[in-house]
């Protein structure tokens, strides 16, 4: 059920991923103990790149062209490889549990005058514990596309017989007679 779930946030309430540069942004499925690969690079040279991961925009990941290894945050510590040159970093986590889940980029901080800080592309990491699920029976769909298609059929043949002649015959209302007012002449003849 929970990789259900996962499957199904994405449609509803992750669109702007896809919708905001769908060359760079994306959806990374992975299960448990796989490793992902984030990519930051850059073509100008920054003071500092940061990975970042979450709503809170944690630190995963900071380092300076000064600063060699670079900091690496506890919640990946020992699972974290760096490959490359700063500012082109391959950032690798591995053996991925439930709590990596989220959205990651990089954060790049120049220096142009005063301190600016950028964000790069990214991706939302999602893991999920479970296979993917079984392929859904088609012949469901299908019977129930014909079954909606039939009611409207229904609903459009008995609209057309039984309220269109309504509205084209309508009859002349009858005037509701009144018994004083009824017509005696037959009566008085005899």
């Amino acid at each position: 059920m929970a990789a259900l779930w996962l499957r199904v946030l994405p449609l509803f309430c992750l669109p702007c991923v896809a919708l905001s540069n769908p060359e760079q942004d994306r959806v990374v499925w992975k299960e448990l103990g796989e490793s992902v690969t984030i990519h930051c690079s850059v073509a100008m040279a920054p003071l500092l790149l940061s990975l970042k991961k979450g709503l809170h925009r944690s630190d995963v990941y900071s380092t300076s062209s000064s600063q060699s290894p670079g900091t690496t945050s506890r919640e990946v510590e020992g699972r974290l490889k760096v490959n490359g040159e700063f500012p082109n970093l391959d950032l690798v986590i591995s053996n991925l549990t439930a709590e990596d889940t989220g959205p990651y980029w990089c954060e790049y901080t120049e220096f142009e005058k005063k301190m600016v800080t950028k964000d790069g592309n990214g991706a939302i990491l999602l893991v999920v514990n479970e296979k993917e699920c079984a392929e859904e029976n088609t012949h469901l769909l299908l019977g129930a596309l014909v079954g909606c298609a039939a009611l409207l059929l229904i609903i459009i043949i008995g609209f057309s017989v039984w309220i269109i002649p309504k509205i084209i015959t309508r009859k002349a209302k009858r005037t509701i007679s009144n018994d004083v007012y009824e017509d005696m002449r037959g009566t008085l003849r005899r």
